[in-house]
């Protein structure tokens, strides 16, 4: 197979018919609104393309070009899935890692000038960060990885919300359902899971008016995130979930789910509704709603080792940095070099 293979990059503006990935990150539609809101127009960023017979594409990278000539992979802290990545209906078409040091190889072929490669957060275990060395060496590439945090999940399987319920820590079920009744003895108050283009639009303000009351510092880049909630129920991707007390909005979560795969990507509460649990509420809510309505095979908490993500998921897995020299170029024979040595004195893999 990968003797037939054939690579092509353009500006990602120039760029039609692209596949997706698995998740709502690794998509054309979130790429082009983190391009446009998040980079800004004068930042041109790529897509690289691999492909095998006829056109048919199976795995993409989008990265930019820095001043300094070198190559990073589109992302910042909204980003969960970085890096190279397969598309969607090719998942299993073969050995990841041999493809993607090849489709990165192709990158470096075409920008001869560039020493240097990274990209974040990418998921590798102990043999696939192995294998990619290996298969980047061929190239004549070194590669190097540093762990950025830990990404907490839930392998679904064919479990259903109640087994999934009687899983949880003891503590979490008995604080759900006190402070339910409390709730209830006290206030008025109902949840609402917006998945329409209107509902989205209508009561996204409700999502940035609890997120101004929470704990939370200043969002970065809000005009992206509502862009690309919006966008994202145009796929059906999108669910915006709303707790209200009193009619009062006091919690808000943002939810994508692609692939059956259900994301938490953005959730706040008014501090003043702290002793009520009314975020831990929203979340059974949620999770609910992806059992039973979305069907889905995994829940993923996204970035971070955040203590109260272990109560709600299985599995913890890392994340991880990816750096990659160019050897045949001058300045990245030297950055390898002085990367591998640093690595000796401190090994990066913990």
């Amino acid at each position: 197979m990968i003797n037939n293979w054939k690579t092509q990059i353009t500006p990602l503006d120039n760029a039609h018919n692209v596949k997706d990935g698995v998740y709502f990150d690794q998509t054309m539609d979130w790429f082009k609104a983190f391009h446009h809101y998040c980079l800004g127009a004068e930042i041109q960023p790529y897509i690289a393309n691999a492909y095998f017979k006829e056109n048919e594409v199976l795995t993409n990278f989008v990265f930019t070009q820095n001043k300094n000539s070198e190559l990073q992979g589109l992302s910042n802290y909204y980003t969960s899935h970085g890096g190279p990545y397969i598309v969607a209906e090719q998942e299993k078409a073969g050995d990841e890692t041999i493809m993607c040091s090849m489709l990165i190889s192709s990158i470096f072929n075409h920008f001869k000038e560039s020493p240097k490669l990274s990209f974040y957060p990418f998921t590798l275990d102990d043999a696939a960060r192995e294998s990619f060395k290996s298969c980047l060496k061929i190239q004549k590439l070194s590669g190097f990885y540093y762990i950025k945090y830990g990404n907490w999940y839930l392998d679904v399987g064919k479990m259903s919300f109640d087994e999934y319920w009687q899983q949880l820590p003891s503590k979490l079920r008995s604080t759900l359902t006190r402070k339910k009744k409390k709730l209830l003895k006290s206030h008025d108050y109902q949840i609402e899971i917006h998945t329409t283009v209107d509902d989205v639009k209508n009561h996204i303000k409700q999502y940035f008016d609890v997120y101004a009351k929470s704990w939370k510092t200043e969002e970065g880049y809000p005009e992206f995130i509502e862009a690309f909630a919006i966008q994202a129920a145009q796929q059906g991707w999108t669910r915006l979930g709303i707790l209200s007390v009193d009619d009062t909005p006091v919690a808000a979560q943002l939810w994508f789910v692609k692939s059956r795969i259900a994301c938490i990507f953005k959730l706040s509460y008014d501090e003043a509704y702290k002793q009520l649990s009314v975020g831990s509420i929203l979340t059974e809510a949620l999770m609910k709603y992806a059992f039973e309505v979305d069907k889905v095979k995994e829940v993923d908490y996204l970035n971070g080792d955040d203590a109260y993500k272990k109560d709600w998921m299985t599995a913890r897995r890392e994340m991880w940095t990816v750096e990659i020299y160019n050897m045949s170029n001058i300045r990245g024979l030297i950055g390898g070099t002085l990367a591998n040595i640093k690595q000796i004195i401190k090994p990066s893999i913990q």
